[in-house]
């Protein structure tokens, strides 16, 4: 007697009865959706692993949740440890926060800058230095509710200290740097000063794209020995090749 077997249910017909086969469940990969990073439920404590495509990580809890789809996720956002790991963190202090820097500007930064301001004030409408030793008594009295007006102690051998110092060796910078980086035009002009020293003034004519207008600018000071044709372009050469503005950079050359 043959034996014959349903092959549907894996059942067969003879007198020993056989258990149906079951069926391997199959394991589906669930990859890291990049839409959770902007999901308003998710985006805050769901990261995405750089080492698994198919691993969240869990910020508030540093756990990795592995082939979870949404619905997983949000059940790990309602349970007792994700709600307990979140609520310690809202009121545990970053130690960044410590050491960040206020927005507020400090009280010596706003006296520095005052002093700054009248300074650049002086030097524009050609005031004396001198002035700045009752300038800035006048000020105090004008103003005693300001702490910035109080603090203030300029003189005029700060004054002049700031303007040569800090004001015009910063001005001098920025002009040197946008020569190496642009075409100018040089214009110098030799003169005798007090001290019977021959000064060359070395300035350059560039077009100032924020204002729309060509301007000149004082680049630098020059103390030459040699006055003539070949001891001025030496010591104009030497002045650039310090401050590495290319000499190619220069379209003109004009002497006053």
């Amino acid at each position: 007697m043959s034996d014959s077997s349903d092959p549907e249910t894996g059942t067969s017909n003879s007198g020993c009865n056989t258990p149906p086969r079951k069926k391997s469940k199959r394991w589906y990969q669930q990859s890291f959706n990049k839409q959770w990073l902007t999901d308003v439920e998710l985006r805050d404590w769901v990261k995405e692993d750089p080492n698994d495509k198919n691993t969240a990580i869990c910020s508030v809890c540093d756990w990795k949740l592995k082939n979870c789809d949404k619905s997983a996720l949000m059940k790990h956002k309602a349970s007792s440890k994700h709600t307990r790991n979140l609520d310690t963190k809202k009121n545990t202090l970053n130690i960044k926060q410590f050491f960040k820097r206020s927005d507020a500007e400090l009280p010596q930064d706003k006296v520095a800058k005052a002093e700054m301001y009248l300074t650049g004030y002086m030097a524009e409408h050609g005031v004396p230095f001198a002035q700045a030793d009752h300038l800035v008594d006048v000020i105090k009295k004008m103003f005693p509710e300001c702490e910035t007006a109080r603090n203030m102690k300029i003189k005029k051998t700060k004054a002049s200290y700031m303007l040569q110092d800090g004001i015009a060796w910063e001005e001098r910078q920025l002009v040197a740097k946008f020569c190496r980086e642009n075409y100018f035009s040089l214009i110098i002009d030799e003169s005798t000063d007090v001290s019977v020293s021959q000064v060359l003034a070395v300035m350059v004519r560039v077009y100032d794209e924020k204002k729309c207008k060509v301007a000149d600018l004082l680049l630098d000071f020059v103390e030459v020995d040699d006055a003539s044709a070949e001891g001025l372009y030496k010591s104009v050469k030497e002045m650039l090749e310090k401050e590495e503005i290319p000499l190619q950079n220069i379209v003109g050359l004009f002497k006053m």
